[in-house]
């Protein structure tokens, strides 16, 4: 597939002066960093598909996986994403067959290292958190190895980011965990069931539809995952 264009470090944030006011009385004067708001025009054989507001970093990895959560798109299909500007034009090889309906994710273990090796992972702050507080994380792993770590505004964006870099790079989606900084809602759910994920941890809480669905398909789902505590809602090993 050609890719026009290399997405390297999050660009994405502004600063502007700002008064902190403390309880003691005190008033701050400092620079403060925000998060940016960037449209991502999404493009598939020169028809425009949808418009997504994002980070504007690893836009390549956005469209490639948002194609593939979104549309069920594999990779192999695609000729070439093409960014300019706030468009992405994406080549199909051919026109896009009808997304598959989910199926049952392939059982994987896990460990209880595992999982709290990749909340201290999470709890070295991502850079861009760190500067604005206003976006969320992603993180893919096979085992104990970090494979990728992304930051985006939306949440759904930081999974098609990890998910797209899977797909571009050949790695096994079906034998790695994700460790999201979101709530994990059933959209959310759909996308780590289709793209075969067996194992989503979140440093949030999932909903009750969420902890259905991850039963019914075999998902292992693991919430407030912290360094020293984690709650296991499904376990698709059992």
């Amino acid at each position: 597939m050609k890719n026009s264009r290399k997405d390297t470090s999050p660009k994405p944030h502004e600063f502007m002066r700002v008064t902190k006011y403390l309880v003691s009385g005190e008033e701050i004067s400092e620079e403060k960093a925000l998060a940016s708001e960037f449209k991502l025009r999404l493009i598939v054989n020169g028809k425009a598909w949808k418009t997504v507001v994002c980070s504007e970093n690893e836009l390549t990895e956005l469209a490639v996986g948002a194609l593939f959560t979104g549309k069920g798109v594999a990779y192999s299909d695609v000729d070439a994403v093409k960014i300019e500007g706030n468009c992405a034009e994406i080549s199909l090889k051919a026109a896009p067959a009808h997304k598959k309906p989910l199926s049952p994710v392939p059982k994987h273990k896990w460990s209880r290292e595992e999982i709290f090796g990749y909340a201290e992972t999470f709890d070295k702050t991502p850079p861009l958190y760190e500067k604005t507080g206003a976006v969320h994380g992603c993180m893919l792993f096979h085992g104990k190895k970090l494979l990728y770590r992304c930051e985006d505004l939306g949440r759904h964006n930081a999974v098609d980011k990890a998910i797209g870099y899977a797909l571009i790079n050949g790695v096994s989606l079906s034998d790695c965990a994700i460790y999201c900084s979101g709530r994990v809602p059933t959209d959310m759910m759909k996308k780590f069931i289709f793209a075969g994920i067996p194992v989503v941890v979140s440093h949030s809480a999932p909903t009750a539809q969420s902890v259905s669905l991850a039963k019914k398909y075999n998902l292992t789902l693991i919430a407030s995952a912290r360094t020293d505590y984690f709650i296991v809602y499904a376990d698709g090993t059992e």
